[in-house]
């Protein structure tokens, strides 16, 4: 099971990509297409700010959502047109090799970043060898529910 971090941080994904895709209302976030693929607009924040009212936009999810989905791959990024369970399974299998390192009191001098943000820990894993585009990622086939199923043993 993923920490309380790690699964806020994926349904900040899953939420954005379905403003994206008007699925949901949208608070204002914008995307772009180029010949990087398809990326979110961050919104900026002024640097001469309080910290308190810093670190509030940093967390909230017109900040973290564009941001969180922008280090998705491009091809997970590109996925449009379809249901929730295929880009869920696409973020899934992508999300299952990086390191899921919460903080522990007595135990996070071992942690190998900053924090266990996906941002940061995309980068450790990256370093180690455990991600690499086309082996995380799931075949999006066009039953998506079926390839999850399987995933699991048919439970």
């Amino acid at each position: 099971m993923r920490s309380l971090q790690h699964r806020r941080e994926r349904y900040s994904l899953i939420y954005t990509w379905r403003m994206l895709e008007n699925q949901v209302p949208n608070i204002g976030i914008e995307q772009q297409v180029s010949k990087r693929g398809r990326r979110c607009i961050v919104p900026p924040i002024n640097s001469t700010a309080k910290t308190w009212i810093r670190n509030l936009r940093e967390s909230s999810l017109k900040f973290r959502g564009p941001t969180l989905f922008n280090c998705l791959p491009r091809e997970i990024r590109g996925i449009m047109g379809c249901g929730t369970t295929k880009f869920k399974a696409a973020v899934d299998g992508w999300l299952s090799p990086i390191p899921d390192e919460p903080q522990i009191p007595g135990y996070t001098a071992m942690r190998r970043r900053e924090s266990n943000s996906i941002r940061h820990m995309l980068g450790c894993a990256k370093r180690d060898g455990d991600i690499e585009a086309e082996q995380h990622m799931p075949s999006v086939s066009s039953q998506p529910e079926a390839a999850y199923h399987s995933d699991l043993g048919g439970l």
